[in-house]
């Protein structure tokens, strides 16, 4: 019996580091933290109105970016309430149906990444110190505990980081293209991936391309499968640059900042 835990240490102990893992997000997910944040409870309010209506609370018709408190909230989080809602909730609102995605997502960055450092490394103690890391970070712990847009970034970021390096590893068509797509959905999580993914895309390109690891016309699909899974975000994008009034596009309105940030904006 000893030897055979020896033998397979690694994969005891990171059953055990999955299990507190899953101990740490959903434990008592309700009442700790034991108030909400303001976004939290934002973000819960127009996903229960838009499950219910169709409409965020200020009456905008299925917006591809809600309003908030003088901004706005990412869509990704808000329409997975939506769902949850509609299929889990009956239409009712509750504050685990809020804080589920995050808490759900925390999770699956700690599988993500530690698969990512698996196959970046291929050794089990430096998979085993990521997954220690990942597991215990107080701020992993928190962000799958809060209801904010922004928690679903990383994990997004990191499913799609592992979907390339298996590419990578196996140099299958079908995996770099589902690479792509997840990018592309990466890019509803929070505005800041608008900034973050393409500077990201650019540089790894170039890298593969240098080292040839992926050949030209297929960084071009990869980019195809990005772009058509990220269309709306490209389209909201656009209307900001180029000064377009908000406009509506298969039932969802896609505002302009100045709809969404208009009062902050009026009192520069």
């Amino acid at each position: 019996m000893k030897n055979l835990c020896k033998q397979n240490w690694y994969q005891i102990t990171s059953l055990f580091l999955f299990c507190v893992t899953v101990f740490l997000r959903f434990y008592k997910l309700t009442v700790l933290p034991d108030v909400l944040h303001i976004d939290e409870a934002a973000l819960g309010y127009n996903s229960w109105c838009l499950a219910n209506y169709g409409t965020d609370r200020y009456l905008n018709v299925l917006p591809f970016y809600p309003q908030n408190f003088y901004g706005g909230q990412s869509p990704l989080y808000t329409y997975l309430v939506v769902l949850l809602i509609k299929f889990f909730g009956k239409g009712n609102l509750s504050v685990f149906l809020v804080r589920f995605p995050a808490a759900f997502a925390s999770l699956l960055l700690w599988i993500t990444g530690t698969r990512s450092m698996s196959l970046i490394f291929d050794n089990k103690k430096i998979t085993f110190a990521a997954a220690l890391f990942l597991c215990f970070c107080p701020y992993f712990v928190m962000s799958g505990r809060y209801a904010l847009d922004c928690n679903l970034m990383l994990c997004c970021i990191s499913c799609s980081v592992l979907v390339l390096l298996l590419y990578l590893k196996t140099g299958k068509l079908h995996t770099l293209l589902l690479s792509g797509v997840c990018f592309g959905i990466s890019l509803y999580s929070y505005a800041l991936s608008y900034l973050i993914i393409p500077v990201f895309l650019v540089l790894i390109s170039l890298y593969m391309l240098y080292h040839k690891k992926i050949t030209f016309p297929r960084i071009l699909l990869w980019a195809v499968s990005v772009c058509i899974t990220a269309l709306p975000v490209i389209i909201f994008s656009a209307l900001q640059f180029l000064l377009f009034p908000a406009t509506a596009w298969m039932k969802f309105l896609f505002p302009h900042w100045v709809q969404i940030y208009g009062t902050t904006l009026r009192s520069l």
